[in-house]
């Protein structure tokens, strides 16, 4: 888990003027122990939860999972309002797409990768399993594109220029 996710969502609820409950119902928890589990570094989010945060506060998903970005940060990873459901339904497909932009195989990324197997990527690419915040990183970084194109589904597929995929 990103070393500052937990002091950025802490930062953020204050700057709200919310409580750790108030924030829990807001975004549909059944409990706020989860939040303060989050925000001490206890316990990372799930991705959708990640998604969910950075939706409801309209911030990057990379201000809440980089820690080069600091808290304080914030209004430089403004991002308009979305009503996306945190559905990462096109996750597989951006991945696939990545990896096949560059001539690779799953094998060969897996290769490159050295975290993951070949298996692992299958699975991701066929959306039967949600990848771990540190491989969004990893992938992110490998391939030079935003977290949130990644996990925004709202963002095209396609890496044009036109579209917000590159860092």
């Amino acid at each position: 888990m990103p070393d500052l996710l937990g002091d950025k969502v802490k930062h953020l609820r204050r700057r709200h003027g919310l409580t750790q409950m108030d924030l829990a119902r807001q975004v549909a928890l059944t409990s706020h122990a989860h939040l303060s589990n989050i925000e001490t570094g206890r316990r990372p989010p799930s991705l959708a939860l990640v998604i969910q945060l950075a939706n409801h506060f309209t911030v990057s998903t990379d201000y809440l999972l980089r820690d080069a970005i600091a808290p304080a940060e914030v209004d430089t990873h403004r991002v308009p309002p979305q009503q996306e459901p945190p559905a990462l339904q096109f996750f597989g497909d951006k991945l696939r797409f990545l990896r096949m932009q560059r001539n690779l195989s799953q094998s060969d990324l897996a290769r490159q990768m050295a975290t993951v197997s070949q298996a692992y990527l299958s699975l991701l690419e066929a959306g039967r399993k949600e990848p771990s915040i540190e491989f969004v990183l990893q992938l992110a970084d490998r391939f030079g594109v935003t977290t949130d194109y990644l996990l925004r589904d709202t963002l095209p597929i396609t890496g044009d220029s036109s579209s917000p995929c590159g860092m």
